[in-house]
């Protein structure tokens, strides 16, 4: 068995192999959440906003300027010679194909959110355009607006914040030898020190952000779901529709998490990228597809154009009531609550493949496929919602967002087999979701323990899998959607100090390549004084 992958030593049992200081901290702290919200969850859902409103509102900035410099950062180290460098080793070979590499990227990063938000939020921004364009809202130039925004949103800048932090793990761990955890990712700085507390701090922080993260995305998947079963199927949103659906949800990504990666997630993965790739072709041949054509070309041209420009407003005068902060720093800091754990999932399934493979699968191709959900059905819902009189955005305003995507598919032929899909693309992308992020934090909390496939033990990884679903039930049908709403967003708080872990971790890759150069180009100089130490002897050899 590979090194990279095998699991060694410990005793049997489910908690005696378990890092009592990375394992007990978040799970601790979100049972206690959990009971605040049963308490009080109004008192819950205003201390949360009022934490997450002082940290946009004073590091606004710090999420604008940092994110844009992960952008800038993979785009260079894909482009240099760094980027040949082969994670594992010259002789590693890879654990993925291409498509199941790239399946697992695009699904267990924002699959299951681009499907409600690719058509929600530039119906958003044409209706209430930002005072970055001060567009009439309506017009022709806030529907172009909009759509370069959502871009900015769900393409390249979410990826990069996965795959920084994922390069940081994957580099340390393959190529300095290093365990396979989030604080892994800041060796090159910290070195040994990470070793003690200091190292299990950060991965219990990554760790607490990515449980709130997967539990309120259960939570808020399970209202889409049902939302979507609803308008489908007329059943009704009840607490035993809830109850039975993150029961079955909970039961599948438990399958898929202790089936492990090559039978679970490769194969919800691929057949669910199957399904968004026939939705994204349909709608462009179904619909408008010149228009689909124009408006792609014209909108992602101003995206380009007016990239550091949209990357880097804080709206400073506070001129658009704060819209920076309710969207685009929002957005960041979900993400980046979720980016050390997936950080490591990303790591794990990159063995055998180069840095710049790495972050070709990761970032561009994923983030190229966004590029073209948001121009088909972002632009194709500011289509309908403009001959329809804004049938579209009246069902965001009176039923919610996740009610959307549906109304905006059933405007197109063979709607009775594409809203189904619809309703299966989100199941399956939550499924993948929570899988990654349990199979990760299975994979910190556990120290090596010897499993046939590799994979962390079975037992842990159910064991995260069923308290996600639990916990996601208790939240929704106890505290309420109110206390679900602030453990949202007290994971979001905690991507304050994952920024700057990454932006540590970000410096830490430089200052490895650094070193990595400085040694090739001592062993060259090496290997180049012994051969013209050696060539005079060879030269004497045959004279004499």
């Amino acid at each position: 068995m590979d090194s990279h992958s095998g699991y060694t030593g410990g005793k049997s049992g489910l908690f005696s192999n378990v890092r009592q200081g990375v394992f007990w901290p978040p799970a601790l702290l979100v049972i206690g959440l959990l009971v605040m919200g049963i308490v009080d969850s109004e008192g819950f859902l205003n201390g949360a906003n009022a934490a997450l409103a002082f940290a946009v509102g004073q590091f606004g900035w710090m999420y604008c300027l940092f994110v844009f410099l992960f952008f800038v950062f993979v785009a260079f180290v894909a482009f240099s010679p760094i980027g040949d460098v082969k994670l594992g080793g010259e002789k590693a070979k890879p654990i993925l194909s291409y498509w199941n590499w790239w399946a697992i990227a695009l699904c267990a990063g924002i699959g299951s959110g681009i499907v409600f938000w690719g058509v929600a939020e530039p119906l958003y921004h044409f209706h209430n355009p930002p005072s970055l364009y001060g567009g009439t809202p309506e017009s022709t130039g806030a529907a172009l607006d909009s759509m370069k925004i959502s871009i900015l949103h769900w393409s390249f800048h979410p990826y990069a914040i996965f795959s920084v932090f994922g390069l940081a793990i994957a580099y340390s761990h393959y190529e300095l030898k290093q365990p396979l955890k989030a604080s892994t990712a800041l060796y090159p700085i910290f070195g040994t020190r990470l070793q003690g507390r200091f190292g299990q701090f950060i991965d219990a922080l990554c760790i607490f952000a990515t449980v709130g993260c997967v539990i309120t995305s259960t939570g808020f998947g399970t209202l889409q779901i049902t939302g979507g079963m609803e308008y489908l199927l007329g059943v009704p949103q009840s607490d035993a529709m809830f109850v039975v659906v993150v029961c079955g949800l909970t039961l599948l990504f438990a399958f898929s998490s202790y089936t492990g990666l090559q039978k679970g997630i490769r194969f919800f993965s691929s057949h669910n990228a199957k399904l968004f790739i026939f939705l994204l072709v349909f709608i462009f041949l179904t619909g408008p597809t010149t228009y689909f054509l124009n408006l792609g070309t014209e909108s992602f041209g101003g995206f380009l154009g007016d990239l550091l420009k949209i990357s880097l407003w804080t709206d400073s005068f506070q001129e658009g009531n704060n819209w920076v902060g309710s969207w685009t720093v929002f957005f960041w800091a979900w993400w980046l609550t979720f980016a050390p754990i997936l950080g490591v999932f990303l790591a794990k399934i990159a063995y055998g493949r180069t840095i710049r493979e790495f972050l070709t699968v990761n970032v561009l191709a994923p983030a190229t496929f966004s590029v073209m959900w948001i121009i088909l059905y972002g632009g194709g819902a500011i289509a309908m919602d403009m001959e329809t009189g804004g049938t579209l955005w009246s069902v965001i305003n009176t039923k919610g967002v996740e009610y959307t995507i549906y109304e905006f598919l059933k405007g197109y032929p063979l709607s009775a087999l594409t809203l189904p899909l619809a309703l299966i693309v989100v199941a399956i992308s939550l499924i993948t979701l929570v899988d990654s992020g349990v199979s990760a934090i299975a994979e910190i909390c556990t120290r090596k323990v010897k499993t046939a496939n590799g994979e962390p033990p079975a037992g842990m990884k159910l064991f995260w899998a069923f308290l996600v679903g639990s916990m996601a039930i208790l939240f929704l049908l106890i505290a309420g959607v109110a206390a679900t709403t602030a453990l949202q967003t007290t994971s979001i708080v905690t991507g304050l100090p994952i920024l700057v872990i990454e932006l540590i971790s970000m410096f830490g890759l430089m200052k490895a390549f650094r070193e990595r150069r400085i040694r090739n180009r001592k062993r060259q100089a090496e290997a180049e004084q012994k051969v013209a130490v050696a060539e005079p002897v060879i030269t004497l050899g045959k004279t004499g």
